[in-house]
């Protein structure tokens, strides 16, 4: 199984969420990483010390980041990429693989950003 990030919309009448995948345009898709990958990658020590919360957070449950999480979630990603090397050396990650999958979950940031009630799904 693998990790899927997308964004989406809350419909404010029916609370309900509403995929926005459809947005996702190449070289961009929804992977975010293996289902081991919650423990290993993002719920790692080495993310816990960078204070990645809600990307930590992903080890034990899925994020549904709005509002201002959204926000926080786009610093985290931020984050990570600028430090991708050491992760990547430390965790022994493909450079490549983590970094499509940090600029995935940036781009659904990006197309939540865009959307009234937006939000996006990590899990």
């Amino acid at each position: 199984m693998s990790l899927i990030v997308y964004p989406y919309k809350r419909d404010s009448d029916s609370d309900q969420l509403l995929a926005l995948s459809d947005q996702i345009k190449e070289p961009f898709n929804d992977l975010f990483g293996t289902e081991s990958w919650r423990v290993t990658v993002w719920g790692s020590p080495i993310l816990k010390k960078l204070n990645c919360e809600l990307l930590s957070s992903l080890s034990t449950q899925d994020i549904y980041a709005e509002g201002e999480s959204l926000q926080k979630l786009k610093n985290e990603i931020e984050l990570v990429i600028e430090s991708f090397t050491i992760i990547t050396n430390e965790l022994n990650l493909d450079l490549n693989s983590f970094k499509f999958r940090l600029l995935n979950g940036l781009e659904a940031v990006r197309i939540a950003q865009l959307t009234e009630n937006g939000g996006v799904y990590i899990g």
